[in-house]
């Protein structure tokens, strides 16, 4: 059984070991709002943008919270607690082929970026205690305020590197984690709370399209918000470019931009790689799509050139 955990401060030097002991995960843990003791601070989990996609690229999950509160807070310090990544094919049975062993760096739940208003992050290797930097993987972010502010009603999003997943096989990636968020005051006060976290990686049967010059009369069926398609990358751009997209709606506004021209959310960030990449955004989670509704995705390449996809959004 491919299962991998990590707890604070215990270093895994081949993560490829088999483990048995699941330190207490579920892999279907829900808990909509998460109180601290000491505190009325609360954290509502919103869900997960995952972005699946094939080895040697990697997968990411960005998952929002909101949280709420009356405290003002100088410093929001985030690390992963613990984790687990459970490789299974689409009838949840165990199958180790569905995910390759490499301990490739910053792969294996991996914090890459977060944003929450008016706080500036940094992504820390802590605690990870690798003395080589190429095989680190950040597991710690911390927010920093010039000034103590309140959280109420901040949204805070967290996003993950995971591995990619075996394009010639039916598979499934389940992740299961917990977050211990840490928030101080002014007075150097300090309020512990812990979070789970799931997400289901999986790429999706549905066939690879093929991205048009122009749009037409063609359209993408995206069931469940799943859209799709392979795009090749020039051999000679450099590692960890990220895929550069808008999303339309029928009257050609960007989905995630309101009227007055204000970012309302981001959209799911895709890592590419060399050569031909096979893509799959979901677009599930954003509130800003409907459902049975058609939607134009425009991708611009590094040379500025233009590529499109039509799409409807399906059940």
């Amino acid at each position: 059984m491919k299962i991998f955990n990590l707890l604070i401060f215990t270093f895994l030097a081949c993560i490829c070991t088999a483990q048995e002991n699941t330190g207490g995960l579920s892999s279907a843990i829900q808990e909509p709002v998460f109180k601290c003791p000491v505190s009325d601070i609360a954290i509502t989990n919103q869900g997960n943008a995952i972005t699946a996609l094939a080895f040697p690229a990697n997968s990411t999950v960005m998952s929002s919270f909101l949280l709420s509160g009356s405290g003002l807070y100088e410093e929001i310090r985030i690390v992963i607690l613990a984790f687990k990544l459970l490789a299974l094919d689409n009838n949840d049975q165990v199958n180790e082929s569905c995910l390759e062993c490499y301990d490739f760096a910053g792969s294996w739940l991996s914090i890459t970026e977060g944003r929450l208003q008016d706080f500036n992050p940094i992504v820390s290797s802590m605690p990870n205690t690798a003395e080589a930097p190429e095989t680190a993987n950040p597991r710690e972010i911390i927010f920093i305020a010039n000034d103590p502010i309140s959280i109420d009603d901040l949204a805070l999003e967290i996003y993950f590197n995971l591995p990619g997943i075996n394009p010639l096989e039916e598979c499934v990636l389940q992740a299961d984690f917990y977050l211990q968020l840490t928030f101080k005051d002014s007075e150097f006060n300090e309020c512990d709370l812990i979070v789970p976290v799931s997400a289901r990686l999986t790429l999706s049967t549905t066939p690879f399209t093929l991205l048009k010059d122009k749009p037409d009369g063609f359209y993408y069926p995206a069931f469940k918000g799943a859209v799709n398609f392979k795009y090749d990358v020039p051999y000679n751009v450099i590692a960890g470019k990220k895929l550069s997209y808008v999303v339309y709606d029928k009257e050609n506004n960007p989905v995630n931009i309101d009227l007055m021209g204000n970012l309302m959310h981001p959209m799911p960030i895709v890592n590419l790689k060399s050569g031909t990449n096979y893509v799959q955004i979901d677009f599930s989670h954003l509130e800003t799509m409907t459902k049975n509704q058609f939607y134009t995705l425009e991708v611009v390449s590094v040379n500025n050139e233009k590529s499109y996809l039509r799409f409807l959004f399906l059940e």
